[in-house]
């Protein structure tokens, strides 16, 4: 799964603009995404996680595919999303008899996750996926940010914040096109710069 979605997501279009080429996505969903849309990791038992299910939902917004989109979507929300708060149970092991057995999540999910819908929402012009997305962004910013500040200095120094761009767990990767798409839609949000996002809601 690595190599092939590596390629996949180094084509994702940062606006809602279909790609072309749609043979990796073929061969992708035939090998890793069930019929009720759920992403199987196979090489890790068959599990399933809340970030494999975002980036599924991201390429199929991607790629136009609407009804694999819905699919994943659909099994998301029903078997990882948790009760309490719109975040979502981080694993899923059909093997055991309590698939989702942890109920903490993983924002590296719930950020990939509210993206895909909100690509979605505007590609579809589907008002269910943004007001999806909205209420996701919205648990992620009140469960998931802390404001960093700098360890204590000299006396009489007073700490500053950090302005070191800190995003989910690492902002190379595609969060930072997350956090612009959250910043086009809701400009008061706010989930890099001076604020860590990463924390597991218990």
């Amino acid at each position: 799964m690595p190599a092939l979605l590596a390629a996949l997501l180094l084509a994702l279009p940062q606006t809602a603009c279909a790609v072309k080429d749609h043979k990796d996505w073929g061969a992708f969903k035939s090998a890793y995404v069930t019929a009720d849309g759920r992403v199987v990791d196979t090489g890790n038992g068959g599990i399933s996680h809340s970030e494999g299910q975002g980036y599924g939902m991201l390429l199929a917004e991607a790629h136009g595919d609407r009804a694999t989109f819905d699919h994943l979507w659909g099994w998301t929300g029903v078997n990882l999303m948790r009760d309490d708060v719109r975040l979502f149970r981080w694993r899923y092991d059909p093997k055991v008899g309590a698939a989702v057995a942890d109920p903490n999540n993983a924002t590296d999910g719930d950020i990939f996750i509210a993206w895909a819908l909100l690509r979605a929402s505007r590609r579809w012009k589907e008002q269910s996926y943004a007001n999806d997305s909205r209420a996701i962004r919205a648990a992620i910013a009140q469960r998931l940010v802390a404001v960093l500040f700098h360890p204590a200095g000299p006396a009489g120094l007073r700490r500053r914040r950090s302005r070191r761009p800190l995003g989910a767990t690492d902002p190379r990767r595609p969060h930072r096109g997350a956090r612009r798409g959250f910043r086009s839609a809701d400009p008061s949000l706010r989930l890099g710069s001076d604020r860590r996002v990463g924390r597991r809601h218990p």
